[in-house]
């Protein structure tokens, strides 16, 4: 009788209850009556239990298991103690600081925080039937009041101003841990918890890898913008899947060699000259190593499942090991060396390429890559676009800073009928002297393409 009247959120003493660690005077019948004091949390309770007009009471919102109050500008919870029997409640894009009233939901089990202002978590130390906690987008600096949640499956912290997870170092249960741009340094805390499967600690101050050695089941794993440089700690993670490196201070590779199930691997801005370890990960269908030094692309030709490769601002001059990549919908390769485009003359697939700032002159190889949506070319030393005639589904072309003098192949093209984007700024295009220059922009702007042309080089403008 007791759980009963406790699961309907009153204790009845006399003519007074205690609900929330409050107490609360019954009316007429033995009705409370819920003061709710936040326009955007009354509405979103309202709207709950549909009762537009009657007055808020106990039982009313000791009915309530789940509760969507996002994005209301709710700043203060008061009245929500008395929704005890609440399992799901998401409170995320408010303006809340204090948690207060939540002290006693003790049945919660899914509580989403995200981006409010909270800084105190002290109110959540009881809750520990928590499973899934979201506080990302916050000014949080102590974890400590979680450190007997050890229901917690998924905890995600993001974008706060933790630096110390040793709270953490018991939540055994912990599968999904989410704690970018924070303030960690030391992962010692994680070294035990082995049901690790998805682990976000991007945009820290982490440089030893060490305690991530055991966490076995990790699938996915983020780590770009921090200060590793030794990789060796990941060798034995051989169920990772998709992984996180860009932006820290890796010079060797080595320790990857064994990761075959990765199918995403991030390695942008290092210090990377190698990707011979690479070689075996015939999973690969996303690689990006953009900002390094790389110019042998030799150890990628058997990665035949890459889709997308990022290979921006390196030392690449052949391009010849890509030729077998069939299945590559993304390719970049701005900012290299690269001259000759044959080898990417049956990569039929490709959808974006992005070939700015290299030295190519001959865009003939081009000219079978039909289901081409954007083509980036800008920098280069192109004088003919008769490649683009037959390029049918072109969306967007940049073209800046060319020797482009003539725009025919792209009247030519019976795709370009409305709602495409030309760019042919600083190129070789006479607009006042060749009429005949005139007439093509008036054409492809009749059809609804937008051609942006002002500025052309007066170096080879007559």
């Amino acid at each position: 009788m007791l759980e009963q009247l406790r699961r309907n959120g009153l204790w009845l003493w006399g003519a007074v209850a205690l609900v929330g660690g409050s107490f609360t005077a019954f009316g007429e019948g033995g009705a409370c009556a819920v003061e709710v004091p936040d326009p955007g949390l009354e509405a979103a309770l309202r709207e709950a239990l549909n009762a537009a007009e009657a007055p808020l009471a106990c039982e009313d919102l000791a009915r309530l298991e789940a509760l969507n109050a996002a994005e209301r500008r709710i700043q203060s919870l008061e009245g929500l103690e008395h929704a005890v029997n609440l399992v799901t409640l998401d409170l995320k894009g408010n303006r809340i600081a204090d948690l207060t009233p939540l002290a006693e939901l003790r049945y919660l089990e899914e509580l989403d925080l995200v981006s409010n202002r909270i800084t105190d978590l002290a109110p959540l130390a009881n809750l520990t039937r928590l499973k899934r906690l979201h506080l990302g987008n916050n000014q949080v600096q102590s974890l400590e009041p979680l450190a007997g949640l050890t229901q917690l499956t998924e905890l995600r912290i993001g974008n706060n101003r933790v630096a110390d997870l040793a709270p953490l170092a018991d939540l055994g249960r912990l599968a999904v841990l989410v704690a970018w741009r924070n303030a960690v340094t030391d992962l010692q805390p994680l070294a035990n918890l082995t049901r690790m499967r998805v682990l976000s600690l991007a945009s820290n101050r982490v440089t030893d890898l060490t305690p991530l050695a055991e966490l076995a089941q990790l699938d996915t794993l983020f780590l770009s913008e921090n200060q590793i440089a030794d990789l060796a700690p990941l060798a034995g993670l051989t169920q990772l899947k998709v992984l996180s490196l860009d932006f820290n201070r890796i010079t060797h590779l080595d320790p990857l060699a064994r990761l075959v199930e990765l199918t995403e691997l991030g390695l942008d801005a290092n210090q990377i000259a190698d990707l011979t370890p690479l070689a075996g990960l015939t999973n690969l269908q996303v690689l990006s190593a953009s900002e390094n030094r790389i110019a042998d692309l030799t150890p990628l030709g058997g990665l035949v499942r890459l889709e997308q490769l990022g290979l921006n601002f390196n030392r690449i001059r052949d391009i010849s090991a890509l030729e077998g990549l069939k299945a590559l919908k993304v390719l970049e390769l701005e900012g290299n060396q690269i001259v000759n485009l044959a080898p990417l003359a049956g990569l039929t697939e490709l959808r974006v390429l992005v070939l700015g700032q290299n030295r190519i002159a001959d865009l003939t190889p081009l000219g079978a890559l039909v289901n081409l949506v954007q083509l980036e070319v800008s920098r280069n030393e192109i004088t003919d676009l008769g490649a683009l005639a037959q390029l049918e589904n072109l969306v967007r072309v940049s073209l800046v800073r060319n020797r482009v003098t003539n725009l025919g192949p792209l009247v030519a093209n019976a795709g370009l009928q409305g709602g495409e984007v030309i760019d042919v700024r600083l190129n070789c295009l006479d607009l006042s002297g060749d009429p005949e220059v005139f007439e093509q922009l008036k054409a492809l702007e009749a059809r609804g393409v937008h051609v942006e042309f002002v500025r052309q080089d007066s170096a080879c403008v007559p």
